[in-house]
């Protein structure tokens, strides 16, 4: 069913569909809903991926401060995968491309998280269709060392 929300946009408020879809996985932390057919592709993804032991759907907040507002945020998953923590974020290429700036803070926030509190064996990074369409296809894992290795 599609329920209609309004997403900040960086020039004013849109309407934007999306669906909203129950997933229930042993690899997950909990059932949960996703809020785009992105999330819940990704999630697929993630439970055919043999690499990924387990994930969280938003399970955690990350404080930032942008133009002097303290504000949170709530990465989509945080994927497990023997000695390695991956944060992700789904998006669809052209809003990752708008370079909003809100956006920004806290995706560059998010990543100095990931270095500091966990230093090398965590990585936050930002999933678009193309590299979903690529994860769903090759599994997390492969598709993460093919792109490091290019």
């Amino acid at each position: 069913q599609l329920r209609s929300i309004m997403l900040p946009i960086s020039k004013g408020y849109k309407w934007r569909n999306f669906k909203q879809i129950r997933h229930d996985s042993p690899k997950a932390w909990r059932a949960f809903v996703t809020k785009s057919s992105y999330e819940h592709r990704l999630a697929l993804a993630l439970d055919k991926s043999p690499n990924v032991i387990s994930y969280g759907y938003e399970p955690m907040r990350v404080s930032y401060v942008h133009q002097g507002r303290m504000r949170s945020y709530m990465p989509d998953f945080v994927v497990c995968i023997a000695g390695m923590v991956y944060v992700l974020e789904v998006k669809p290429k052209c809003i990752i491309d708008m370079h909003d700036p809100v956006d920004r803070s806290k995706w560059t926030t998010t990543a100095k998280w990931c270095r500091d509190k966990f230093k090398a064996s965590a990585m936050f990074l930002l999933v678009d269709e193309e590299a979903l369409a690529s994860i769903e296809q090759h599994g997390f894992l492969n598709c993460l060392q093919t792109n490091v290795n290019d």
